[in-house]
């Protein structure tokens, strides 16, 4: 057997010469899609990958395609997603994510079905699917087609970036199941998971079956797996919970050192997850005095003079003077990563 990949009704046979080969070109991400297949079907033992952007400028890393292969074996056995399963593709094919769904459908043998990357990928026409990957701006864009969520699709990780509080609270009541992951180019594959809705959600990640993560001395995540070839080394500040599962802190470049007092942004985002319906974020800029400051950045037009003052009173009243944001900062639109993870200013 050979997993297939599924476009406008048509299939094509994901298999070295298969008729993927006729896949249509017109488009630039099936273009995408095509070069990941022609990419991995060829003699080269190694894939060149391609980080997002995020924090730095983005870098080509080589991986052996059997470390790839392991990697989507791994998905396939935590989610117990064989053969036949029915996955949804909708992410750019030009980054992991969306090179993973196809490589996850070849080595596990999985119906994929594909689609132009959107903001609003999940429509009342899909078909039944078993697993679907989303970033988590996709999934605040679909949650109105809640029939289709509900009802369509079994499991779906959301990943890219950080899920927030606003997104989880809406997202409880889903009967199906879904998770945040952890994971980032360098990891080839998501390797650690929490399910964020139902009655077993969870405020820590847990790591996937042979996963064995560390600490070094900035408290920063280490990880070992049996599908990586060397030791990842993270900026992520990690708070241990046990010898599989760990709280998530937020990475130590986003840190803001505030006058000798270390704050972390992504602790205070979901802190105030459901106080704002519009994208935001803290970072730091230099401040004479403080050496830097806590800046709230706004994606609106600005607030007028009294507005602003009640809410800046609000958030010390909430976080306290020390944590609370010193300035706002309002943006028409954030940079944004292909995944649609924010680039934050820090300045």
């Amino acid at each position: 057997m050979a997993g297939r990949i599924i476009y406008q009704q048509q299939s094509f046979e994901l298999k070295p010469g298969g008729n993927w080969l006729r896949l249509p070109r017109k488009e630039a991400w099936l273009d995408a899609i095509y070069r990941v297949l022609e990419q991995w079907f060829d003699d080269s033992p190694v894939m060149n990958l391609q980080t997002s952007g995020t924090t730095a400028s983005p870098k080509k890393i080589i991986f052996q395609k059997h470390n790839m292969a392991l990697g989507a074996q791994l998905t396939a056995q935590h989610f117990n997603m064989f053969s036949n399963t029915q996955a949804l593709c909708c992410l750019p094919a030009e980054y992991i994510a969306g090179k993973m769904m196809i490589i996850r459908a070849i080595v596990n043998e999985w119906d994929l079905f594909i689609q132009a990357p959107s903001s609003c990928p999940l429509h009342p026409n899909l078909p039944p699917i078993d697993f679907a990957a989303l970033t988590p701006m996709q999934m605040a864009k679909s949650i109105e087609n809640t029939e289709v969520i509900a009802q369509r699709i079994n499991t779906i990780i959301l990943g890219g970036a950080p899920v927030g509080k606003h997104l989880k609270q809406r997202l409880q009541h889903y009967p199906n199941r879904l998770y945040e992951t952890y994971g980032m180019t360098e990891t080839i594959t998501h390797i650690a998971t929490r399910k964020i809705n139902g009655e077993d959600r969870s405020e820590h990640f847990t790591c996937l079956p042979g996963v064995r993560y560390q600490w070094d001395e900035r408290k920063c995540l280490t990880i070992e797996a049996d599908h990586l070839p060397e030791k990842v080394i993270t900026n992520d500040r990690v708070e241990p919970v046990d010898f599989e599962s760990f709280e998530l802190l937020g990475r130590i470049d986003h840190v803001v050192n505030s006058g000798g007092v270390k704050i972390h942004p992504e602790q205070l985002e979901d802190q105030l997850g459901d106080w704002f319906d519009i994208a935001f974020y803290f970072s730091g800029r230099s401040d004479e005095e403080l050496g830097e400051k806590l800046v709230l950045y706004l994606e609106r037009e600005p607030l007028d003079p009294r507005s602003e003052k009640l809410l800046m009173s609000s958030m010390r009243e909430e976080l306290g003077s020390i944590r609370a944001p010193k300035e706002i900062i309002y943006l028409p639109e954030f940079a944004r990563t292909a995944s649609g993870k924010i680039i934050r200013e820090h300045k």
